[in-house]
């Protein structure tokens, strides 16, 4: 069967979630008393904790996503100046479709020719990356890019099982050292067949990059479930991401956890009860929000392969 990266159960519509200062009010109506200024940011960290823990209760529909998709395509670029200083590269095209950590290959120049370069910066015409160069300047090469992209949602924990609409098996999961070496060495094109996953940060937020190999000679896409973090609050007017329409629930975790002062409270029968009311109130469906079997026999899985050992790329 072809995978369209559907699944089962769809999210029932809820209204805007609460700011920190009306979660604040709530807390201290049940016993919060310390309104000093560490106090204050105790509660706070109390407040986002206490989110963290309901989103890992059970899988919300909020957090949990089975329709992530990507679209890869093999893009390249001409360029029409390059220069150096010795330890930069600025290169200046017409237009591009390089963004900021991309990994690309430079070609068709004397002096800058290279692979799995990472750009560290990439604004509307000009692409930078560090590395020993030349100083001279050239009008033209080429920089090819498409076989890496960021995923669009930032806040991305998990990514489960990786799959094209054109293929029944999923994708196999390689660690970013392997990716590298493939495309070191064994550099090829076609529908992609593996894939790594690389994290790193922006403006404070966990972003994903997803590596495939082969590189893509057309346009290909990728289809995965994934989990995100909720939203981290940090000033008054901060919206959460939990739904009005759950609220009680939020409000019943915050106040258990000040009476108990313990947060393995949330995790005991009687509090779980409620969560499992308030899961099945939440969707239209009481089916889990599951990635769509791949085949009979085969569950999705939900791992990010060596994460947080490859977070550096090598550069020519």
């Amino acid at each position: 069967m072809a995978i369209t990266g559907d699944g089962y159960g769809t999210a029932a519509s809820a209204a805007t979630g609460k700011t920190l200062a009306q979660l604040e009010t709530i807390c201290q109506y049940y016993g919060w008393k310390d309104r000093s200024t560490a106090g204050e940011a105790e509660l706070d960290n109390f407040i986002n904790e206490t989110i963290q823990i309901l989103t890992d209760l059970a899988p919300w529909p909020e957090y949990y996503r089975i329709d992530g998709a990507q679209a890869f395509l093999r893009v390249q670029n001409t360029l029409t100046n390059i220069t150096g200083d010795g330890s930069t590269v600025t290169i200046t095209a017409t237009s591009h479709t390089v963004v900021t950590n991309d990994i690309g290959d430079i070609t068709g120049t004397s002096y800058y020719n290279a692979s799995n370069i990472l750009f560290t910066d990439a604004g509307t015409n000009a692409i930078t990356y560090s590395g020993d160069c030349s100083t001279t300047a050239e009008t033209s090469g080429t920089v090819t890019t498409g076989d890496q992209i960021i995923l669009g949602e930032s806040q991305i924990e998990r990514v489960g099982t990786v799959l094209r609409s054109d293929l029944d098996s999923p994708l196999e999961e390689i660690s970013l050292e392997e990716w590298l070496h493939l495309k070191r060495f064994n550099a090829g094109t076609g529908s992609p067949t593996k894939y790594a996953l690389r994290k790193y940060s922006s403006a404070g937020l966990p972003k994903i990059i997803m590596c495939v190999y082969p590189c893509p000679t057309s346009v290909i896409t990728l289809y995965y479930p994934y989990k995100k973090y909720p939203t981290v609050l940090t000033s008054d007017s901060d919206t959460t991401d939990w739904p009005t329409n759950r609220l009680y629930l939020l409000t019943e975790a915050l106040k258990s956890r000040i009476k108990s002062k313990d947060p393995m409270a949330l995790y005991g029968t009687e509090f779980m009860t409620k969560v499992n009311m308030a899961l099945g109130a939440s969707r239209n469906s009481y089916m889990p929000i599951i990635a769509k079997p791949l085949y009979e026999g085969r569950p999705g899985k939900w791992h990010i392969n060596e994460l947080n050992r490859f977070n550096t790329v090598i550069t020519s």
